[in-house]
């Protein structure tokens, strides 16, 4: 039971954390972080809802939606790294190139 307490905690801190955005617009000035955590209240959600309902099924949500939150993650990663080094075109592409690599590596390692 404590771990639906602990599960409900963050679906609601996550639902704060969308609420605020809005409200200090930081919503449309962050439109991929907050797209993020959108993403990943979604799968919280989805996944919740799965372990309630049908516990066997957990399994069989949680990995696909997982792989979103992770591809998500990624995209804002990204950002801030172009966002960081935006003054330097040449250093931009590097990391962008980097980044990608390195989620390639890490995909591949994950399904082998």
């Amino acid at each position: 039971m404590f771990s639906h307490s602990v599960w409900w905690i963050g679906i609601a801190l996550q639902c704060t954390l969308l609420i605020r955005g809005a409200v200090t617009a930081n919503l449309t000035r962050y439109r991929l972080f907050y797209s993020y955590i959108a993403c990943v209240l979604f799968k919280d959600l989805a996944v919740l809802v799965a372990y309630i309902i049908v516990p066997s099924a957990y399994a069989i949500v949680y990995w696909p939606m997982e792989l979103a939150t992770v591809l998500a993650s990624f995209a804002v990663i990204i950002e801030i790294f172009r966002g960081t080094v935006r003054h330097n075109p040449g250093i931009v592409r590097l990391v962008q190139h980097f980044l990608l690599a390195a989620f390639g590596i890490t995909t591949f390692y994950v399904c082998a």
